[in-house]
C-alpha cells in the first residue's frame, strides 16, 4: 500500500545544513559560501516594471498557464536561444523551476513509479520523486574537465518497467558541469528506445563560460515530444526572490495534466511578477552579460586560489557559480569537514552528499559572492586545511 502524503514528508530527513546556517547566524564573522543564488541586486528595469504594474492597480486573475503574451515571449526564447521548437500554447508559467519540477513530477508518476536523476544532482529532484509517492534511481555520472561524462551501460541498466521519467541538470547544480552533446545523445538513445520522458532543468543556460553554449537535449532528434525543459528567472536576472520559471514541451497529453496542476495549486502566477518577467525578456540584456563576466572573474579567481590549496582536488566549472572539490583525502565524511570547517573557521559550505550518496568526498563552494569575501573564505580554508594536515 503507497504512503500516505503526510508519511512521505517525514521521510524526508531536513538537511543538516539548516542546522549549520542556524549555527552560523550567531557567528559575526561568518562567510557563506553556501548560497546558490546570484548576489547582484535584480536589474533596475525589472523592478520598476513590476513597481509600475502594482501603481496601475489593475492586479486580477490572469489566465491559469501564464500571460499569453509572456509566454509568446518564453517561446520565441527558446527557439531563438536553445533551439527548443516551441510555440506559446507550449508553454506554462510556475512559481520558480522547483515548482515546475514538481509539476512535472506529478503529471508523470503514479505511486511505486520510478524516475532516474544522473547524480550528483540537486536535492530537490529527490524529495519531489518521494513526495509522489516514487521511487528515485540515482545514476552517477563521471565529472572530466568540467563536462559530466555518462555512464550510458549504468543508465540502460537502471531503467526498469516502472521507471516513468529521467531527470537530467545542465549546467549542474552542485558540479558546474556541463553535458556535451555526445553524453546528451546517450540519454536521449536510452529515453526513445524506451519511450521515457526527460525532464532537463536548464535555469543556469546563461551562466557559462570559456566560450561554451550548453545544448537543450529537446533539441536532439527523436527529443522533441519526449522533452519537459523547465527554465527560470531565478538565475539568469537575479530574481530569485519573485519565483517565477516555467515548463516547455510539446506533449499535448501531459500539457493538460499540467494546466490542471497550476489551475488547482495556485490558480494563477502573480501577475505582477509576470510583467517583471516580460520587462527582463525584452528590455537591455547587458545586465545578463555584466554579471555572467562578473562569475567567471570569480570562477578564475578561486581555480587559482583553490589550487594553491593541498589537499584539495577541483574540476574546472563549465557552467553555473559552484565548485565541487575533493576533500576525501582529509580522511573526514563531507558532513564532519563542513562542519569543522564551520565551526573552526566560521565558513558555512554545503556538503557533497546534500547532493546524493556519490556527493561523499566532496564539498560545494559557491561563488556566488564577492571577490573580497571570496578571498577571506579561501584564507581560512587554507589555515583550517594545514591544521587537518598536522
Amino acid at each position: 500500500m503507497p504512503m500516505r502524503m503526510s508519511d512521505r514528508l517525514e521521510c524526508i530527513a531536513v538537511s543538516g545544513i539548516l542546522r549549520m546556517i542556524g549555527i552560523a547566524r550567531t557567528m559575526p564573522d561568518a562567510i557563506g559560501l553556501h548560497v546558490g543564488e546570484p548576489d547582484f541586486p535584480t536589474p533596475d528595469h525589472i523592478r520598476k516594471a513590476a513597481a509600475d504594474f502594482i501603481l496601475r492597480g489593475r492586479i486580477k486573475y490572469v489566465p491559469s498557464p501564464g500571460i499569453p503574451d509572456l509566454r509568446e515571449l518564453i517561446a520565441r526564447k527558446l527557439k531563438t536561444e536553445n533551439g527548443i521548437a516551441v510555440e506559446t500554447p507550449d508553454i506554462i508559467v510556475t512559481a520558480g523551476a522547483t515548482q515546475a519540477i514538481y509539476f512535472a513530477v506529478a503529471a508523470l508518476v503514479n505511486p511505486g513509479d520510478e524516475v532516474i536523476a544522473l547524480e550528483p544532482c540537486f536535492g530537490n529532484f529527490d524529495g519531489t520523486v518521494r513526495i509522489c509517492n516514487g521511487f528515485p534511481v540515482k545514476v552517477p555520472y563521471k565529472m572530466a574537465d568540467g563536462y559530466a561524462i555518462v555512464d550510458e551501460k549504468a543508465l540502460a541498466k537502471a531503467v526498469t518497467p516502472r521507471t516513468r521519467a529521467m531527470i537530467i541538470n545542465s549546467p549542474n547544480n552542485p558540479t558546474s558541469t556541463i553535458l556535451p552533446r555526445e553524453e546528451l545523445e546517450k540519454i536521449a538513445k536510452i529515453a526513445i528506445a524506451n519511450n521515457i520522458v526527460v525532464i532537463s532543468d536548464e535555469p543556469y543556460d546563461h551562466i557559462v563560460y570559456d566560450g561554451i553554449k550548453p545544448i537543450s537535449i529537446a533539441t536532439l532528434p527523436g527529443m522533441a515530444d519526449l522533452t519537459i525543459t523547465l527554465n527560470s528567472f531565478s538565475k539568469t536576472y537575479a530574481m530569485t526572490g519573485m519565483r517565477i520559471g516555467y515548463l516547455a514541451l510539446k506533449d499535448q497529453k501531459i500539457l493538460q495534466k499540467l494546466a490542471a496542476l497550476q489551475e488547482n495549486n495556485m490558480i494563477c502566477l502573480s501577475p505582477v511578477i509576470q510583467e517583471a518577467a516580460k520587462a527582463a525578456l525584452t528590455g537591455p540584456q547587458d545586465c545578463v552579460e555584466e554579471m555572467r563576466r562578473e562569475f567567471e572573474r570569480r570562477r578564475d579567481f578561486l581555480l587559482k586560489r583553490l589550487a594553491e590549496i593541498e589537499g584539495i582536488h577541483i574540476q574546472r566549472p563549465r557552467g553555473a557559480f559552484y565548485f565541487f572539490p575533493d576533500i576525501s583525502g582529509f580522511g573526514l565524511r563531507s558532513y564532519d569537514f563542513c562542519e569543522e570547517l564551520m565551526m573552526k573557521a566560521h565558513v558555512l559550505t554545503v556538503p557533497g552528499t546534500n547532493f546524493g550518496s556519490s556527493g561523499e568526498g566532496h564539498i560545494r563552494i559557491s561563488f556566488a559572492t564577492d571577490l573580497k569575501t571570496l578571498a577571506e573564505g579561501m584564507d581560512r580554508l587554507e589555515r583550517f586545511t594545514k591544521e587537518l594536515r598536522k
